[in-house]
């Protein structure tokens, strides 16, 4: 429950045009970048089970790593913002913290699948889960930004507009459950 929350406030301090300028590199971090963090801690488990004499599965250890690689964009942010990062590269690891919770649930669902069925998922499975997840988020969270905003518009208290746009994060987290 607590995802939705971290995600709303980082997407909160992001400027739509900014990151849509450095989409490239945000999109590449955010999928290669969560992809090899989940690989090298998967890897480190095994290792560090071999070492105190305990098999782990490889499944298991990447239900793990992909568990464990998506970052935190709020610390993230916070940990740029006081270490003086230009602002292009802030806007850059910021985006890629943002939506590498994205890929962390689709890697999730296809180490799960995998777990369940004894089978990897085929390559049109995984395009399904990150049309579903990633497309289908995006979607969501656009028809969801947009209601708030029209809501906002009409508001002008701001007692009232920090309660609307907590409610909007629950509320969304939520009905996407569902």
């Amino acid at each position: 429950g607590m995802l939705g929350l971290l995600l709303f406030a980082a997407a909160l301090h992001l400027n739509y045009n900014e990151l849509k300028a450095q989409a490239g590199p945000v999109i590449v971090l955010a999928t290669a970048g969560t992809v090899m963090c989940a690989a090298l801690v998967a890897a480190a488990l095994m290792l560090i089970g071999l070492i105190v004499g305990i098999q782990v599965p490889l499944l298991w250890a990447l239900a793990f790593g992909v568990l464990i690689a998506p970052t935190d964009p709020i610390a993230v942010s916070a940990l740029l913002r006081r270490a003086g990062v230009p602002g292009a590269l802030q806007k850059t690891i910021s985006g890629e913290a943002l939506f590498n919770d994205g890929v962390g649930v689709v890697l999730f669902l296809v180490v799960l699948t995998a777990i369940r069925s004894g089978d990897a998922p085929s390559g049109g499975e995984i395009a399904h889960l990150l049309a579903v997840e990633v497309g289908g988020g995006l979607a969501y969270g656009f028809g969801l930004g947009w209601v708030g905003v029209q809501l906002l518009r009409q508001i002008d208290e701001y007692q009232t507009e920090i309660l609307l746009t907590l409610a909007l994060a629950f509320g969304g987290f939520t009905l996407a459950r569902y």
